[in-house]
C-alpha cells in the first residue's frame, strides 16, 4: 500500500463531499493514537513524515460530537499493517450510490491493489468503521444480537490468523461486494461463483470494473437466500459450516 498517496486520495474525497476533516489520529512510532484536531495532527505528520506510520483515522464530525467513532459525517481509516482501507459517509452527506462506490473502488486500487472489498449500510451507533475490521459495537444481549456479534468477530479473527479471503472465501454477502478471480472461481456445487450468479437474477448482478475486479450487487431482499446457499457450500467466513445460518 502506498500510504502517502492513499492519504492524499482520502483527503481529496473529504473535499469532494464538502466536509473538511475535523480530527485525525495517527498510530506509529513517535505518534499518539489519540484523535486530536486535524490541523495539529497534520502539522506533526508533515514534520515527522510517514515512514513510521502504521494507521491513520480521519473524521469530519457532526457539531458537538463527543465520540468520533459514532458521531462522524465522513470517516476514513487507513491501516498499512492490516492492509485495510475503510471509507464511510453518512447518508445526509450523500445517498447510497453503487456507481459512485464502484468509482471509489477503482480509485483506491491505484494506490492499494486490494483483493476483496464490501459496501454496506450501518447505523452510526453500531460503529460502521469498527464493523469493517470485525468488531461489534452498539449491540445488545438478545439471542439475535449475540449471534450477529459472533458473526462479526469471525472476520476479525480470520483476518488476523488466516486471511481466508485470499483463498477465495467471502466475509458474508453484502449489498455491494468487490471480487476478483480468486472469488469468482470458487465452486458453488457444479458451477463456479461467476456462473452461479449469472444463472439467476435472484442472485444479484455482476459489473466488471477492471480486468480482475468485479462489483457484485445484491438486493437486500435477495441477501438472506444467497448467503444461506453460499454458507452451505462453506464459502462464508462469518457463517462457517455447522453454524446457525439464520439471524
Amino acid at each position: 500500500m502506498n500510504l502517502e498517496d492513499m492519504f492524499r486520495m482520502v483527503l481529496d474525497l473529504f473535499a469532494r463531499l464538502g466536509y473538511p476533516p475535523d480530527t485525525m489520529a495517527i498510530l506509529g512510532r513517535g505518534f499518539s493514537d489519540k484523535a486530536v484536531s486535524f490541523e495539529r495532527s497534520y502539522k506533526k505528520l508533515q514534520k515527522k513524515g510517514m515512514q513510521d506510520v502504521t494507521a491513520i483515522d480521519i473524521h469530519a464530525l457532526y457539531p458537538d460530537c463527543k465520540q468520533p467513532l459514532v458521531g462522524w459525517r465522513i470517516a476514513g481509516s487507513i491501516n498499512r499493517k492490516a492492509g485495510t482501507v475503510v471509507f464511510g459517509f453518512d447518508e445526509t452527506v450523500r445517498g447510497y450510490d453503487s456507481e459512485f462506490l464502484d468509482e471509489l473502488a477503482v480509485l483506491f486500487r491505484r494506490c492499494f491493489p486490494f483483493k476483496y472489498g464490501i459496501a454496506y449500510r450501518r447505523h452510526l451507533e453500531r460503529g460502521p468503521v469498527l464493523f469493517a475490521y470485525g468488531m461489534a459495537c452498539g449491540l445488545g444481549y438478545s439471542e439475535q444480537e449475540r449471534r450477529e456479534a459472533e458473526e462479526i468477530s469471525r472476520w476479525f479473527n480470520d483476518d488476523i490468523d488466516k486471511r481466508s479471503f485470499l483463498s477465495g472465501l467471502l466475509r458474508d454477502v453484502f449489498p455491494q461486494n468487490w471480487l476478483t478471480d480468486l472469488h469468482l472461481s470458487v465452486r458453488v456445487g457444479s458451477l463456479n461463483l461467476l456462473d452461479w450468479i449469472a444463472t439467476s437474477p435472484s442472485r444479484g448482478c455482476l459489473r466488471q470494473l477492471e480486468s480482475d475486479l468485479w462489483s457484485w450487487l445484491v438486493e437486500p431482499s435477495q441477501i438472506e437466500a444467497v448467503r444461506r446457499t453460499l454458507a452451505e457450500h462453506g464459502l462464508l467466513i462469518s457463517l462457517p459450516l455447522g453454524s446457525n445460518k439464520g439471524r
